[in-house]
């Protein structure tokens, strides 16, 4: 093979590992699962935060687990967002999907999710809730 193919050979393997290397994590930061579901979106109403789902198509339920007050700091709010019936027929439409915090806006919101299915009972053994995005007032 002519001298300048081996060097073209080596420029392109090296590129692929680089690539390799950076698409994939290692340690703690790669163990955390990242957010798959519709779009979230929060925004001070009236002193408190309200969430916005933005779900794809009709039949998506959007509900709040619970909520956490951290004084001086921050506020959390889990939320668990219920995939459509696949029996059903729904709508290709976006909908909106909205709920009022009890949390005050004054300070960040951190919101978690978790996507589960049309009937699956929501139990320990369920996805735990993934940070979606961070909110300020």
């Amino acid at each position: 093979m002519h001298r300048s193919g081996i060097n073209k050979m080596k420029w392109i393997a090296a590129g692929l590992l680089a690539a390799f290397f950076m698409t994939t994590t290692v340690g703690c930061a790669g163990d955390q699962i990242a957010y798959r579901g519709p779009f979230i979106d929060a925004k001070p109403t009236g002193g408190v935060y309200r969430l916005t789902c933005y779900a794809p198509t009709a039949g998506w339920e959007f509900e709040i687990d619970r909520e956490v007050f951290i004084p001086a700091t921050s506020r959390e709010v889990y939320v668990t967002i219920r995939r459509p019936d696949p029996n059903l027929i729904h709508a290709q439409m976006i909908v909106e999907h909205m709920l009022p915090t009890k949390l005050n806006s004054l300070g960040p919101l951190f919101v978690y999710a978790r996507v589960v299915d049309a009937y699956q009972p929501v139990t320990k053994k369920d996805p735990e809730h993934v940070p979606v995005q961070m909110f300020r007032p």
